[in-house]
C-alpha cells in the first residue's frame, strides 16, 4: 500500500479537497468523521467530474465513494486485488481495525507483487495446463490463501476456460462450413463443477441443453451438436479435464438433450429411481448452465423443484442413498481406516464424509424448492427457512470448511511428493487438533443423518 494517505473531513468542500490533493501530489484522499474513523474515500478523476457537477462548496461526504471503498489493511493481498477488479474500482482506501486511515492501494499496485509468481506459472505451462492450475492452488494455499475461497477462485478459472473451449468450438464448427448453431444452447457442469467445489485434476462431467426444436428436425440438429460436443471434449482433454471414466459428457446422449426431453428423462428418473437412474440424477441435480442460453438452465432448474415436489418418494430415495453412509468411527469414537484395502490405515474424505454431506444438504434443498446448487448456499437456505437448526446449521459450515481445508491440502501434499491425486487421509499423519476436528466433524454428519431421516420418514440404524 502507499502509506500516510491524505485525510479530509466529510464537511470540507470540494474545492478544499482539491486543494489538499494537489499540494500533496495524491490521487485520492480518505474521508473521515468526527471521531477520525474512515468512512470513504475520493479521488481525483471523481473530484474534477463531481465538483464540476455539483459546485466546490459542495462537502466532499456527499458525492464521496462510501464505506465499500475502504477495506482493511490487514486484507491478503489477491483477495483486495479481486476487490478492485471487481468492483472496477482504481483505488481502495485502507484502514485499520478501529477504522482509522492508513493508506491508498491501486489495481497497479496490488497486481505488481502478484506478476512475477504468476508469470512464472504461465512461463512454465500455464494456467491452461492441470499442472499448471495445480501448481496455482499450491502456491496460494502456501501463502495462506483460506482453502475454500481458493476453491471458488479455482472454479471461476476454469468456468473462464471452459467458456472459452465452447465459444471456440462453436465459431470452429462455424468456419469449417457447419454453420451457425441451428437452436440456441447452453453448456452445463454437473457434479462437483456445477457447485463450484472441485479439488485439484477434476475430469470432466458435463452436458448441453438444447432449446426446443420441431422433431423432423432431430437429425440435422443432433448432428451439429455431436460435432460440437465432440471438440469440445476434445479440447478440455487437452487443457487438462481428463475425459469421464463414465462417459458423464455431452458426447453421450444421455447428457446432450433439447430442454423437452431433458424434462422427460429426469422426470422418467424419478418414476423409476433404478439404481442407474438414481445414480445418474445423483450427478446431475448440481448442474450449473454456463454460457450461451443460460436461461434454458435456470428454467430447467424450475423443472427439476416441480419434479421433486410431484414426486416425492424421489429426493427421499436420492437422499437414503448418503444417510446410510456408515461413520468411520469405533466403539469408542476413535477414527477408523477403511479396513480390508489398500487404505487400512487412512480415511477416504471423498467418500466418508463428503459425499454423504453433500448428497443430504442438496437432497433437503430440494425437497423445499430451494435453488442454489452451492452446498453452503443450500445450507444457509436452510437454516434461513427454520429446515436446519442455526447451531446444527452453523457446526456444519465450520465441517465444510475443515473438510475442505483438509481435502484440498492433502491433495496438493500428494501432487508436490509425486504421489497420485487422492482424498485419502492417513491416519498416522494427524496431528491431535486435526484429529479432533474429524471426530467431531463424524459426530455432526451424524447429526444431519438422524435429523435428514427425519425428515423423509424413517431413522437410522
Amino acid at each position: 500500500m502507499r502509506p500516510d494517505p491524505s485525510v479530509v473531513m466529510g464537511s470540507t468542500a470540494l474545492a478544499t479537497v482539491a486543494a489538499v490533493l494537489h499540494r500533496s501530489d495524491t490521487p485520492a484522499a480518505l474521508v473521515v468523521d468526527a471521531t477520525g474513523r474512515a468512512v470513504g474515500l475520493i479521488d481525483t478523476t471523481r473530484l474534477l467530474g463531481r465538483a464540476f457537477a455539483a459546485g466546490g462548496a459542495t462537502p466532499v461526504e456527499q458525492v464521496m465513494d462510501g464505506p465499500d471503498a475502504l477495506c482493511p489493511a490487514a486484507l491478503p493481498l489477491h483477495q483486495a486485488a479481486a476487490k478492485l477488479r471487481q468492483e472496477r474500482r482504481r483505488w481502495l482506501g485502507l484502514v485499520d481495525g478501529a477504522g482509522r486511515p492508513v493508506g491508498l492501494l491501486s489495481g497497479e499496485d496490488a497486481l505488481a507483487p502478484l506478476a512475477d509468481p504468476l508469470a512464472g506459472l504461465l512461463a512454465a505451462g500455464g494456467i491452461g495446463t492441470a499442472a499448471g492450475r495445480a501448481a496455482l492452488a499450491a502456491a496460494l494455499l502456501h501463502d495462506g490463501q483460506e482453502p475454500v475461497s481458493l476453491q471458488a477462485g479455482m472454479a471461476a478459472l476454469n468456468d473462464e476456460l471452459m467458456r472459452r473451449v465452447v465459444s471456440d468450438a462453436e465459431r470452429g464448427l462455424e468456419a469449417d462450413g457447419w454453420g451457425p448453431a441451428p437452436v440456441c444452447f447452453t453448456f452445463l457442469l454437473l457434479g462437483s463443477g456445477g457447485r463450484r467445489e472441485s479439488f485439484l485434476f477434476p475430469d470432466q462431467d458435463n452436458g448441453l441443453i438444447l432449446a426446443p426444436y420441431p422433431d423432423e428436425q432431430h437429425t440435422g440438429v443432433d448432428r451439429w451438436f455431436v460435432a460440437l460436443a465432440e471438440r469440445i471434449t476434445q479440447a478440455l482433454d487437452a487443457a487438462g479435464f481428463p475425459l469421464c471414466p463414465g462417459n458423464v459428457m455431452a458426447t453421450n446422449p444421455v447428457w446432450r438433450k433439447s430442454f423437452n426431453q431433458w424434462v422427460t428423462q429426469i422426470a422418467g428418473w424419478a418414476v423409476r429411481r433404478s439404481p442407474q437412474a438414481l445414480l445418474a440424477a445423483d450427478i446431475f441435480l448440481d448442474f450449473r448452465a454456463l454460457g450461451g442460453a443460460e436461461e434454458l438452465g435456470a428454467a430447467l432448474r424450475r423443472e427439476v423443484l416441480r419434479i421433486c415436489a410431484e414426486y416425492p418418494l424421489f429426493p427421499r430415495q436420492l437422499c437414503w442413498e448418503h444417510i446410510q453412509q456408515t461413520m468411520p468411527l469405533g466403539l469408542f469414537g476413535q477414527l477408523q481406516g477403511e479396513p480390508g484395502t489398500a487404505h487400512a490405515e487412512a480415511i477416504d474424505l471423498k467418500l466418508r464424509a463428503s459425499l454423504p454431506m453433500v448428497g443430504m444438504i442438496r437432497m433437503l434443498a430440494l425437497r423445499h424448492g430451494i435453488a442454489a446448487t452451492g452446498t453452503l448456499e443450500r445450507l444457509h437456505a436452510l437454516v434461513g427457512q427454520g429446515r436446519i437448526g442455526a447451531d446444527l446449521g452453523a457446526a456444519l459450515e465450520e465441517d465444510f470448511l475443515t473438510l475442505t481445508s483438509l481435502r484440498l491440502r492433502q491433495q496438493v501434499a500428494d501432487a508436490e511428493a509425486g504421489r497420485a491425486v487422492g482424498n485419502y487421509l492417513a491416519l498416522r499423519d494427524l496431528g491431535e487438533r486435526d484429529r479432533h476436528r474429524l471426530v467431531g466433524l463424524f459426530r455432526t454428519l451424524d447429526l444431519l443423518r438422524r435429523a435428514a431421516a427425519q425428515e423423509f420418514g424413517g431413522r437410522t440404524g
